[in-house]
């Protein structure tokens, strides 16, 4: 199954990461930010850092601000439920929250 991680980009950086054969890797981190309210008005805060291939860096620091779509795939085997970025499918970029966008529709 498919999801979601949607978000405000708040950050985008070059981050490199030592690997145990002695070499490293380079790679874009982006960190994603939401605020959302549950039922009782109560706030509901999501952050989380995001990697992509280093070729990405240029593109997702112009979209810093804006609002981005990661599609997640979702796997539930014997040993438990796992959720990790699908690289197959691109991300979307938006200028304003797809969440208030989809709320004014229904209005």
């Amino acid at each position: 199954m498919t999801t979601f991680l949607i978000g405000q980009i708040m950050g985008v950086k070059q981050q490199e990461r030592k690997k145990a054969d002695g070499g490293s890797q380079v790679f874009t981190l982006i960190n994603v930010f939401h605020q959302l309210y549950d039922l009782e008005g109560f706030p509901v805060t999501i952050s989380e850092n995001v990697q992509f291939p280093i070729e990405h860096l240029n593109t997702l620091q112009g979209y810093k601000g804006k609002y981005i779509a990661i599609p997640y795939t979702s796997l539930t085997t014997k040993n438990g439920n796992y959720i990790f970025p699908n690289s197959d499918v691109q991300y979307f970029i938006f200028d304003k929250n797809p969440f208030d966008l989809a709320i004014n529709k229904a209005k």
